[in-house]
């Protein structure tokens, strides 16, 4: 996991947003989208958790919706020049990959409440 990394006020931790997949050791199915981890000291860091269900490049079904990729956790209340804290709730932005033409791309803004996250 490596796409944004920022310190989370509310949490009192850090808090790591990027892409993956997961297989289901029981029915083998994986599972492709957004997931986040947390840790206390950058170096250990929690089991990463499904954040949404999305398809991501690489492993999107051609005839479903886009791929996305690019997620980044952005907060606005943010002190720092360069956004590196978020709090209770913050902006998930990411890039939306459209079928139509390699370069047709949209950014995308969803908001993530911590409510909906397990820490």
């Amino acid at each position: 996991m490596t796409s944004s990394l920022t310190y989370n006020t509310q949490l009192d931790r850090f808090l790591l947003i990027s892409l993956g997949t997961e297989r289901n050791a029981v029915t083998g199915d994986t599972t492709a989208g957004v997931y986040y981890a947390l840790s206390d000291d950058l170096v250990r860091w929690t089991s990463r958790t499904l954040l949404f269900e999305a398809p991501i490049r690489g492993h999107a079904d051609p005839d479903g919706p886009p791929p996305i990729g690019y997620p980044s956790a952005l907060d606005p209340d943010s002190p720092g020049r360069n956004f590196d804290t978020t709090d209770a709730r913050f902006y998930l932005f990411f890039t939306r990959f459209n079928r139509t033409d390699p370069m047709d791309r949209d950014l995308v803004r969803v908001t993530v409440e911590l409510r909906h996250l397990r820490s």
